[in-house]
């Protein structure tokens, strides 16, 4: 049950966060964030279309992707990857630490959620910078010192007591992407 709960988070996100897509072209490789914006994808790989495969054995965990490699289909894991930035799908994510994450947010704060864990949520500063748990005290930091802590705390949701965990996951991701992306957008000001 928790698995199709994390499925239909993932799928709810999907829906919510597609404009963090450009329509780029799905299941790529990038080198650069600027790449990706403009549709320059790594050339002679590929993604296998769902492919996406996460084992784990009593604490070890590992991910890989099948590739195309100048069109020979191969499985690699995630070290093995020619980029650490790619399109799975229609959502750019980011591989760290061994992990797949998903990229929610793209600016001076970048937000993540793991591909195969949706409740682990990460920020890193810019999109090359190292991951840190996410934690909302740290966000509630960074709004009270740009101004933004009084609507945060007012655009709080709600959780209706019919709502499915995934539900509320998704209200309290979709808030702090808000307010990552208005952050960045000051911060960008300045």
């Amino acid at each position: 049950m928790k698995t199709k709960s994390r499925k239909n988070l993932l799928s709810a996100l999907f829906i919510v966060f597609s404009i963090v897509t450009f329509g780029q072209t799905e299941n790529r490789f990038y080198k650069t964030l600027e790449d990706y914006i403009n549709d320059k994808p790594i050339a002679g790989f590929e993604i296998v279309s769902n492919s996406y495969n996460y084992v784990a054995v009593v604490g070890i965990s590992t991910e890989s992707f099948k590739v195309l490699k100048n069109g020979q289909k191969e499985k690699m894991e995630l070290s093995k990857l020619p980029s650490e930035l790619y399109t799975y799908g229609r959502s750019l994510s980011r591989t760290y630490d061994g992990s797949t994450y998903i990229v929610l947010a793209v600016g001076h704060y970048c937000y993540y959620i793991q591909q195969h864990d949706n409740s682990i949520k990460k920020y890193s500063e810019s999109i090359k910078g190292d991951l840190k748990k996410f934690k909302e005290g740290w966000l509630e930091d960074e709004l009270e010192k740009n101004g933004l802590l009084e609507d945060y705390k007012k655009d709080k949701p709600h959780r209706e007591t019919h709502e499915t965990e995934s539900t509320w996951l998704t209200k309290i991701v979709s808030r702090d992407v808000k307010y990552i992306n208005l952050l960045n957008e000051k911060l960008k000001k300045e």
